[in-house]
């Protein structure tokens, strides 16, 4: 007889005879326990034939009166087995991240050397990106060779490309923005304006018509990777006419096209991609939705930039300890509020939305600031970290694809490269004309201004963070991986080429076409005030005199150097 069964009638008998039964009683609970045992005697035979006997010690473990250990051994295995997964923990991608910021530091570091002054900080970035990527495949597999190092890389590079959108994106709009010069922007807005619009829709269908013809792709993929190359990030080029004292009205073209130009490019680029996706549009429906995007997010900017304008002014008591902060933390808060609200609330341009809410900043809060010089250090970190983070992760993501490349990709990128400078050169040459009409003055745009315009377009950040989308989820599947990794290596490519060559040349571009040169009018002031300030220390004797004099030699050597 089974052991069940037999504790089934050990648990049975007692009850029986506590209750004092008759004769008959017995015989019919005899009979139920025998009619049991035959139950107990198939089921068992059924859960050997079925390969489970082990359930038969289980069984007699829970009607002996033991408990049921299984659960917990069950949940002892899973964590012993999630333990032993456990490997990849979300914390683990902080490694990475910090050590892009370590190298970022040091580069930064090295270009306050005097040799190294000069020293491409982005590029530099960039190329360290693409060889550390490169390391890594010439290791293996990353996660056992180099343990959380590699893991941690392995992270950065499945990375949601919304979320590195969301993240990088606020901060280098808004701190552009927030340092534009608004009494120049306001002069040269209506051309900015066609610049970005008009000029960049033009730029971006020129460039795609030509990748249609010439790699065959897809047209809908041509005119996304057109409108991903047609948004600029001149940051670069804007420092260096800064620093060489070149027209204000030159840096705020280019500085104020490049800030709607992103908006601009990546509305075209979302719509062609969503069609690439499988959405379906109409003729006017697209320019619907253009319409639509770019007047609400305009106008969403705006209202967001008045409210924290207004919040600021009310938090400028120079007096206060905490005044500040506050003010230096309402502009954070603007600057990715306007891009979440906008871009994952609403649906409509994040891109635009924080660049309007940048310059409402810009115009409104700086009499109030009350440290500026803390409020740009802020702003100038935050777009030295999300600078670091963008550049070396295309890199690094760029050096990945690269070994999936062909070789004649390479000679493409060239092709691609001259052809792209050439597009944005004739569209911006083609406007010279209508940007005239569009200047308050009529003052023309001269052919040297026109040629730093085109000089200086560099690519970057806006159209890294777009390549990288495509390259990760490829329109839904839609989009092959190796026209993917081409879209990302074309992309990375090319900003790595205009960081190279136009940005390291644009100093001697703006040189040789005397831009920077001073105005005869304006030198013939500075040398009556140097001449009458010689007048003044004649009457003086001394070693302050001495210095003073070597001093006016100086001022009046740089003047004639810099109007020949």
């Amino acid at each position: 007889m089974p052991l069940s069964a037999t504790l089934l009638i050990a648990a049975l008998l007692p009850v029986s005879l506590c209750s004092g039964p008759g004769h008959d009683e017995v015989a019919e609970l005899r009979r139920q326990v025998t009619e049991l045992q035959s139950q107990v005697e198939d089921l068992q035979g059924r859960l050997n034939l079925g390969g489970v006997g082990c359930a038969e010690p289980e069984r007699v473990r829970l009607l002996a009166g033991g408990e049921d250990t299984s659960s917990e051994e069950h949940a002892d295995e899973d964590e012993h087995d999630e333990h032993a997964g456990a490997h990849d923990h979300q914390h683990d991608a902080l490694v990475y991240l910090v050590l892009m910021l370590i190298v970022g530091t040091m580069i930064l570091h090295l270009t306050t050397l005097p040799s190294l002054h000069s020293l491409p900080y982005t590029v530099v970035l960039f190329v360290l990106g693409v060889a550390c990527s490169l390391g890594f495949h010439a290791l293996g597999d990353s996660k056992d060779s180099l343990g959380k190092i590699g893991r941690s890389y392995e992270m950065w590079m499945d990375i949601d490309p919304h979320l590195l959108i969301f993240t990088m994106l606020p901060m280098l709009l808004t701190g552009d923005a927030m340092t534009i010069d608004t009494s120049v922007a306001k002069r040269v807005s209506s051309q900015c304006v066609w610049l970005a619009g008009p000029g960049v829709l033009a730029s971006a269908f020129a460039a795609g018509t030509f990748l249609y013809f010439y790699l065959q792709w897809d047209f809908l993929l041509c005119i996304s990777m057109g409108s991903i190359l047609a948004a600029t990030d001149p940051v670069a080029v804007v420092g260096l006419l800064k620093e060489l004292g070149a027209s204000p009205t030159l840096t705020v073209q280019i500085q104020g096209e490049s800030l709607l130009n992103d908006g601009t490019a990546m509305v075209l680029f979302f719509v062609a991609y969503d069609m690439l996706k499988g959405q379906v549009y109409d003729v006017k429906g697209i320019f619907l939705l253009l319409f639509y995007m770019v007047g609400c997010s305009w106008f969403l900017g705006m209202v967001i930039g008045g409210i924290f304008s207004s919040w600021i002014r009310t938090a400028s008591k120079r007096l206060e300890h905490h005044s500040s902060m506050i003010q230096i933390s309402l502009t954070l808060c603007c600057a990715y509020w306007s891009f979440v609200f906008s871009e994952g609330l609403v649906g409509i341009s994040g891109v635009l939305s924080t660049v309007a809410s940048g310059l409402i900043l810009a115009d409104n809060i700086w009499p109030k600031v009350v440290s500026k010089e803390a409020m740009h250090e802020v702003w100038h970190t935050f777009e030295y970290l999300g600078n670091t983070v963008i550049f070396f992760l295309a890199g690094a993501l760029t050096g990945r694809s690269m070994v999936l490349i062909d070789l004649i990709d390479y000679a493409h990128l060239l092709v691609i490269y001259v052809v792209v400078v050439l597009i944005r050169g004739i569209v911006i040459f083609a406007s010279r004309p209508l940007l005239r009409l569009l200047s308050p003055d009529r003052t023309p745009v001269s052919a040297a201004d026109a040629l730093v315009m085109t000089w200086g377009g560099l690519r970057g950040a806006v159209g890294l963070a777009l390549a990288i989308q495509v390259w990760k989820d490829r329109a839904g599947g839609n989009i092959g991986e190796a026209e993917a990794n081409r879209v990302l290596f074309f992309t990375g490519g090319i900003a790595m080429l205009t960081l190279i060559v136009n940005a390291t040349t644009c100093p001697k571009l703006v040189n040789r076409l005397g831009i920077t040169a001073t105005p005869h009018a304006k030198a013939r002031v500075l040398l009556n005030i140097h001449r009458r300030m010689s007048e003044i220390t004649m009457h003086h004797r001394g070693p302050v005199k001495d210095v003073i004099d070597h001093l006016l030699k100086d001022v009046e050597h740089h003047i004639h150097r810099e109007c020949p």
